[in-house]
């Protein structure tokens, strides 16, 4: 399934000429510096924004803007398996195309492997799963050496933005059982990807 949901990423990665109104994202990876800063005095989050500085330090490090390093493309920007049906045998449907925009492809790719390739329990698994997609990936598109070196620290920056998106949403609903799984989800995403040490 892996290789198969990345080759359609890449076909979605290949449209030319098309109009597509900017969705923005708010829970966007690529977002996560602009929304640390805006939440940087915030007294109540401190406890994730201190937990996720790594990891912005580095995004901001990344020149993302850089179309050389960082090509941008059409981008589903919310692939991940809530959003992919699978009927018969490499019979797939991609659901939820109200974040597609032109953006930074490598982000489709690490919001894909952050939500549908880590298994937390199973490090050997991951690596595997990681590896296929990128591997799947490059059948099609050749990633820059910039992207594949940012890759880790994209897929870090995914479960970074849940973590301090759900933290923000915690204030207002404190019992809410699936913000409190996205947000454990989010921390628990940070560590793992610390203890695997993928590159």
């Amino acid at each position: 399934d892996v290789e198969a949901i990345v080759g359609y990423m890449t076909r979605i990665h290949q449209i030319k000429d098309y109009g597509v109104l900017p969705a923005m994202d708010s829970w966007s990876l690529l977002r996560l510096v602009k929304t640390y800063d805006s939440d940087v005095n915030d007294a109540d989050l401190q406890t994730v924004l201190t937990t996720i500085k790594p990891v912005v330090d580095k995004m901001r490090a990344l020149d993302l803007d850089n179309e050389k390093k960082f090509p941008k493309t059409l981008a589903h920007g919310d692939l991940h398996p809530f959003n992919i049906l699978k009927g018969g045998e490499n019979d797939y449907c991609i659901l939820d195309l109200g974040c597609m925009d032109h953006e930074q492809r490598i982000a489709d790719l690490a919001i894909f492997m952050s939500m549908a390739c880590a298994d937390f329990t199973n490090k050997e698994k991951t690596t595997e799963l990681f590896n296929a997609a990128v591997a799947a990936y490059e059948k099609n598109i050749k990633l820059t050496p910039s992207e594949r070196k940012a890759l880790p620290t994209l897929i870090k920056a995914n479960y970074a933005m849940f973590a301090l998106r759900t933290a923000e949403l915690l204030r207002k609903y404190p019992d809410d059982a699936e913000v409190k799984q996205f947000h454990e989800r989010g921390m628990r995403g940070l560590k793992f990807m610390e203890e695997l040490g993928w590159k």
